[in-house]
């Protein structure tokens, strides 16, 4: 099926009053994606580069995590959202929307890009850096401002993340959602995760060591924005907004150069 023919069914199906269905994010049995618990609801106007990375199967579309416009053409998302079989089979994005199951529009997806080295751990996820290229240019694109090679944040800067993922039943998830965390020094994720799980450069720890707030399953993909500038990519996590279980993001400068070779930018 052609991506116009596809755009024309589901704006069809809208018209019908179909509702779109909810499926989250999964990696694998054992691991744990990612959504918002504890934020506050937020709106697209704040974070127009964000986009929701969807399924399109069985004539219906469904949210399994985010990503954000770097250019008018390519998206930048996790490894393990463009590597999710069902999503493979079919996707589509929607963007300007502070909804993932309505409004905004539609873009039909030329193929997507997985990093080489992309590893799936125990529980963790390695290199997991996801690229989205559109079919077309999207004139109305907002493309977030990426954080340079070499930056880094110091722990306890309080970044923020936004998405429209699970709440573990302190929100409504159909809207937006954002939560503030501050980074985490790498040697005590590192210590709390000795012998579990190795982290790597690749990673940024964020989060608080009582829990309370986090990110979770559905959040995949989207951006940890520290200062304006997106500094990670909302990867994987332990449960969810648990003690001592920190959330990891793929750490964007460490990655630059690959991002820039594929999307120019």
């Amino acid at each position: 099926m052609s991506p116009v023919w596809l755009v024309l069914m589901i704006v069809a199906a809208q018209t019908l009053g179909k509702q779109f269905g909810l499926v989250v994010c999964s990696r694998r049995q054992q691991g744990s994606s990612y959504r918002i618990v504890n934020g506050t609801y937020a709106v697209i106007d704040d974070y127009p580069f964000l986009v929701s990375v969807q399924r399109w199967s069985k004539n219906e579309g469904s949210h399994i995590c985010g990503g954000t416009f770097v250019s008018d053409q390519w998206i930048l998302t996790a490894g393990h959202c463009v590597d999710d079989p069902e999503f493979r089979q079919g996707g589509i994005v929607r963007v300007e929307s502070s909804f993932h199951a309505s409004g905004g529009v539609f873009l039909p997806i030329e193929r997507t890009v997985l990093h080489d080295s992309f590893d799936y751990g125990s529980p963790g996820i390695d290199y997991d850096y996801g690229l989205i290229k559109l079919v077309a240019r999207f004139v109305r694109a907002v493309p977030v401002r990426l954080v340079t090679s070499y930056k880094r944040f110091p722990p306890g800067e309080l970044c923020t993340v936004v998405g429209w993922g699970m709440t573990k039943k302190t929100g409504d998830r159909e809207q937006l959602r954002m939560v503030r965390l501050p980074i985490v020094r790498q040697e005590v994720c590192k210590e709390i995760y000795e012998g579990w799980e190795t982290i790597t450069s690749r990673m940024i720890c964020a989060g608080y060591a009582a829990g309370g707030q986090d990110a979770c399953e559905g959040d995949s993909g989207g951006p940890l924005l520290c200062l304006g500038i997106q500094a990670g990519i909302t990867s994987w996590g332990v449960g969810c907004a648990k003690a001592n279980r920190y959330g990891f993001y793929a750490n964007v400068a460490n990655q630059r150069d690959w991002i820039r070779k594929h999307t120019g930018v």
